[in-house]
């Protein structure tokens, strides 16, 4: 049962050592098709490391009033088709320096290190704010992006191997590589990463 809801549970599981996924459960209501809940398990793991889903919900059209909009007296209104738009423009995002390595269950992402970094402060709001991490069991701790990246980078410890020297991070789910400028990140233990070094397709 999820949400009130009678489901049917779909689990996909990885059936190569090399990956720190233990399954990924999605639950689909029984009647309408509807997925209702994803859980993702790290290896050997009795509870979910992160799941999102619903708690409640209806089988209701929604009012049309949710869904008009009456613009402040004042305001202009332009609809702009943002995908002619880029076309125009010709703008497309800055890919350089980002690649894959390997593929379904043991795939590798890698980004240059200065990206990282930057993504920890936006994704907290900057320096001086506080993001809320929920745990599985929904209970949230506020830190800021720095105290999460010096937690990240004081569990780092030093390796090297034939593929050069770096720093690694392991948890139960993900395994991070820091190399050069380069980190390597992937769901999968430590050998994935380093066979990934300079071999990464953009």
């Amino acid at each position: 049962m999820v949400a009130g809801e009678p489901s049917y549970q779909l689990v996909l599981a990885p059936k190569d050592h090399r990956s720190l996924v233990g399954k990924v459960v999605i639950a689909v209501d029984g009647k309408y098709g509807v997925p209702l809940r994803v859980q993702l398990y790290a290896k050997g793991a009795g509870s979910p490391a992160f799941q999102v889903g619903y708690t409640a919900l209806q089988w209701v059209a929604p009012a049309p009033a949710n869904l008009s909009f009456t613009p402040p007296h004042g305001a202009s209104v332009d609809v702009v088709d943002l995908g002619k738009e880029q076309a125009k423009s010709g703008s497309k995002p800055d890919t350089s320096g980002f690649g894959t390595y390997g593929k379904s269950w043991l795939t590798v992402a890698a980004l240059p290190q200065k990206d990282l970094m930057q993504g920890f402060g936006a994704a907290a709001g900057g320096s001086g704010n506080q993001q809320n991490i929920a745990s599985a069991s929904n209970q949230g701790v506020g830190v800021s992006s720095q105290e999460l990246l010096n937690a990240l980078l004081g569990s780092a410890k030093p390796v090297h191997g034939a593929w050069g020297s770096g720093t690694l991070v392991t948890t139960s789910l993900v395994s991070i590589l820091m190399t050069g400028g380069e980190v390597y990140i992937g769901a999968v233990q430590p050998s994935v990463l380093y066979a990934a070094v300079g071999h990464t397709t953009s």
